[in-house]
């Protein structure tokens, strides 16, 4: 069970609540602390947790990681309470989570949006990817992967294997976009695309799994 020595709240006003938690001795090591905001109203439900780094290697860089992070997570509590105002009716019900993947001294932020209203739902994912290094800066995946055309075959191969699953034609995958949400763990990349993005909304946000050797 995880445990916390610390607990800062940062604000309270009505329903709305931001806190900080910073992870007990044993997770000492650890290069972020998790940020927790949460919002109840008869026409909002909001649960959100992020992570806000401490211990990177390049802080200029780490106040940049923080900043973006945070600018995503308040710009989609702003969007949604915004259109929880304009249009009453059902709830407005947003969770937002995140993932930290590490290879090696590499590190994939991924940041997932759940929102839903009534039989409407929507899933959104962003990922923020960089080494922790003395000069470290955001890389997206076609820097990552140089060879992006033998990436494109590799996702290709997968849905080729899952035909029904994905849109055709027009609608369908045509390749990576240059901002494509990834991460790298144990040598492998995962590619993620959003909900409706190149597959109907019952496949939920596709993801493909490839060995870096076989794109390389």
């Amino acid at each position: 069970m995880r445990k916390f020595v610390y607990v800062a709240l940062m604000a309270i006003v009505g329903s709305a609540i931001w806190m900080t938690f910073t992870s007990a001795a044993e997770e000492a090591n650890r290069l972020w602390e998790e940020k927790v905001y949460k919002e109840t109203s008869s026409q909002l439900e909001v649960n959100v947790t992020y992570p806000h780094f401490i211990g990177l290697e390049d802080e200029a860089f780490q106040k940049k990681l923080n900043k973006r992070i945070e600018k995503r997570v308040k710009q989609t509590i702003a969007d949604v309470k915004e259109e929880a105002d304009e249009t009453p009716g059902f709830p407005y019900i947003l969770y937002m989570t995140y993932d930290v993947k590490q290879d090696v001294h590499f590190y994939s932020v991924v940041l997932r949006e759940e929102t839903s209203r009534g039989n409407n739902f929507d899933q959104r994912v962003h990922s923020y990817n960089f080494e922790n290094i003395d000069e470290a800066s955001f890389v997206p995946i076609k820097e990552y992967v140089p060879n992006v055309d033998e990436l494109n075959k590799a996702i290709k191969r997968q849905i080729d294997q899952r035909p029904n699953e994905f849109f055709t034609g027009d609608e369908g995958f045509k390749g990576v976009r240059d901002n494509q949400p990834y991460y790298v763990e144990d040598g492998k990349i995962t590619v993620i695309f959003n909900k409706y993005e190149i597959a109907p909304g019952y496949v939920g946000t596709p993801e493909f799994t490839i060995p870096l050797d076989e794109i390389q």
